[in-house]
């Protein structure tokens, strides 16, 4: 989603709010970003091909990102892993 929209007041149960903070958490995402992509599957459920695409870009950019603390670590002199040889 390129564009931002205006804030939204959305009343929903707590123990939505629970599921969508701890799912939010466990995609290491914001509450705001887990809704957004919830919200935008089950629009796109209507077409399974659109559906998968997106999910797998999600996953992929989601991805791309934690490679990039990573790395990012990695530069900034964070202590190497153990290397484990097999041999």
């Amino acid at each position: 989603m390129t564009t931002i929209a205006p804030d939204m007041k959305l009343r929903i149960s707590v123990e939505l709010r629970q599921k969508i903070e701890e799912a939010a958490k466990q995609n290491g995402r914001t509450m705001n970003g887990e809704i957004n992509v919830r919200l935008e599957a089950s629009f796109a459920a209507d077409d399974p091909i659109e559906a998968k695409v997106k999910a797998h870009d999600r996953e992929l950019s989601h991805l791309r990102k934690k490679v990039e603390a990573l790395e990012l670590r990695l530069t900034r002199g964070v202590p190497s892993l153990p290397v484990r040889n097999n041999l």
